[in-house]
């Protein structure tokens, strides 16, 4: 049923059914003119004075909207309207009563599931209007319904299927290498054996660097030809060869993942071991790649972590991998080794929240901002600030480890303050630049909805740097705001009050995705990095966000779909109808001052010369 709405390749709109009406009166005037009025509004209405007649006819032409006198009643002596409300096939029928006195106004009123009343003398106009109004609403909550059944079905399934396609196929079918879940079964069952603490375990992540560069400039079907060469390279740079004392080093590898490799090796000495094998790896990876007559030179962003000092389990030391990978690649690549906190995790805890006081003294925090284009004019229409901290010791730390301690702690009111009032200065510097209307998105945290002053905050900045509101978005993350409690709402609700925009941020991964969308004040839906960065692998991930978008329109929201990183995923956004995305298929979050010009040259195609292969030099 989701697909239904994006079958029309023509993107005309789909033509609605007929409309009908069931008309049932005994009053002359009524049976002349309601029919009159109903059909040039657009009905088609059957007409009858009986209550059999009017069962019969609610039951075989399926009415949008029944008109019924007040005073007509069935065979069981009981009033017609209570009871013909009940012949719609899956619904309660709508039912306007026309009341002939007070005393049929107030018994219809009485009565809880009545629609619409009306009095006499009757506006045939007005009553045919309000047909109209009624019987399109009770069209789109049936189609919401089922959009929102279909979804959720969808997303029952979703588990399943996934896990159907992992015991099907243990490898990458372009590289022949391990899959990410069977990478990781492999490296469980590589702890799971009684000498790992003996032999030493390391694992490493490969993310090759600017690889969108070689799809725009070379095609699909040439970059895969370049990353199968990648992973051949890989596994010879990995081959068995002298560890420390009497160990061999032994690695396994697998395909993470669209551009990123794993690898996982026995017999080190420690993690300091991992450092001269990324050397060596990088060192094969640059060489000279002859591709379509051109020849390019790789490079890649390492991360590595240990066995046991890293974590104890595959998913937490390829987390740590990873991230440490992350962390090579916003240094512009090269190895790094991930940074084992100190002591147990409290340690950790304490360490980063007597750091996050300094950072907030000594002004280590900084924002950046990551464009938000336009789908279908591909022009710049906003930006997400997003926090960053390089920390004169550590170097970047990422937000998901020190924004929980913030919350925790208190600070994040704060910082979320000092982020607000930072998008709203750089708003105001880009409007007074001349640009034209652009929008700044901040994430707001529930912490910050939970603390007292979050509406005096962003009312005050919005006052100090003399913006207009409507240009301010408040990103709320949906596992943090989605059905929580009425005070949580009513903050909303008062922000709402001061002229800003509100969005849904990671749409699709919370627990009550839907059900709570009606009560939200929001203007925009985000759909999940998820989501698109599997849809292009996943048709069950794409028809989710495909409904996702659809539910989204349907309520009037503006859609942005997050992460997006190739030109196919862009193609998905057009067929699903979003509006809007962000992702490094534009770019990554930068620092304000580079905002501008690029921004300005969103509308320029870059060459292959002038652009994209020039990264890879």
């Amino acid at each position: 049923m989701l697909n239904s709405e994006f079958g029309n390749e023509s993107g005309a709109p789909q033509q609605r059914q007929q409309r009908r009406a069931l008309l049932v009166c005994r009053d002359a005037a009524s049976a002349k003119w309601g029919p009159r009025w109903l059909e040039q509004s657009g009905f088609e209405t059957d007409c009858c004075e009986s209550a059999v007649d009017a069962f019969e006819l609610a039951v075989s032409r399926h009415p949008d909207v029944v008109i019924v006198e007040s005073s007509i009643r069935d065979t069981g002596g009981r009033l017609l309207y209570r009871t013909l409300q009940h012949c719609g096939k899956d619904r309660l029928l709508p039912v306007i009563v026309l009341c002939g006195s007070k005393t049929d106004l107030q018994s219809a009123l009485d009565h809880e599931a009545v629609t619409e009343v009306v009095r006499k003398p009757f506006d045939w106009q007005l009553i045919s209007r309000r047909a109209i109004q009624i019987s399109e609403h009770n069209g789109n909550d049936e189609e919401l319904r089922s959009l929102r059944t279909a979804l959720e079905s969808a997303q029952i399934d979703v588990s399943q299927l996934r896990q159907d396609l992992a015991e099907r196929s243990d490898t990458d079918a372009l590289t022949r290498l391990l899959n990410r879940a069977r990478f990781r079964q492999a490296l469980e069952q590589t702890l799971a054996g009684t000498n790992v603490g003996t032999t030493g375990l390391g694992v490493m992540v490969v993310r090759l660097n600017s690889f969108r560069a070689v799809n725009d400039a070379l095609g699909y079907e040439n970059g895969n030809l370049v990353l199968q060469e990648a992973a051949k390279r890989l596994g010879d740079s990995i081959g068995q060869r002298p560890g420390g004392g009497d160990r061999v080093l032994t690695a396994s590898m697998g395909r993470l993942g669209g551009i990123s490799f794993g690898i996982a090796i026995t017999g080190l000495n420690g993690g300091e071991q991992l450092a001269p094998l990324a050397e060596s790896l990088l060192q094969n990876l640059n060489r000279p790649v002859e591709i379509a007559g051109q020849t390019l030179y790789l490079s890649a962003s390492v991360g590595g972590a240990a066995y046991p000092c890293d974590g104890e389990h595959a998913d937490l030391l390829l987390h740590h991998a990873e991230g440490a990978a992350l962390t090579a690649r916003q240094r512009g690549g090269g190895f790094q080794l991930y940074r084992q906190p100190l002591g147990d995790f409290s340690a950790r805890f304490l360490r980063l929240d007597s750091m996050l006081h300094e950072a907030l003294e000594q002004r280590q925090l900084h924002v950046e901002y990551q464009p938000i284009l336009d789908v279908a004019e591909s022009r710049v229409v906003g930006a997400e600030a997003l926090l960053r901290w390089n920390h004169p010791e550590e170097g970047l730390i990422s937000p998901a480890e020190f924004v929980p301690v913030a919350e925790k702690t208190g600070l994040m009111p704060q910082i979320g303050a000092l982020v607000i009032d930072d998008a709203c200065r750089q708003l105001h510097n880009w409007l007074a630049a001349g640009v034209g209307h652009i929008r700044v998105a901040v994430n707001l945290s529930l912490a910050q909805l939970q603390h007292d002053d979050v509406v005096d905050v962003v009312g005050a900045a919005i006052s100090k740097w003399k913006i207009p509101a409507t240009l301010l978005e408040l990103e709320l993350s949906e596992r943090g705001v989605v059905g929580r409690d009425a005070e949580v709402l009513r903050q909303l609700h008062m922000l709402k009050s001061l002229g800003v925009r509100l969005a849904i941020d990671d749409f699709g991964t919370g627990d009550a995705s839907i059900a709570y969308l009606k009560d939200l004040p929001i203007d925009a839906l985000k759909i999940d990095r998820s989501y698109v960065s599997e849809s292009g692998v996943s048709e069950r991930d794409a028809t989710i966000a495909a409904g996702m978008a659809a539910l989204a329109r349907r309520l009037g929201l503006t859609v942005i779909a997050e992460g997006v990183e190739s030109a196919a995923q862009l193609a998905l956004l057009r067929d699903w109808g979003c509006h809007q995305y962000q992702g490094f298929y534009f770019s990554p979050s930068v620092a304000a001052n580079r905002f501008l010009p690029l921004a300005e040259r969103a509308n320029q195609r870059l060459t292959a010369a002038e652009g994209h292969v020039a990264d890879l030099f």
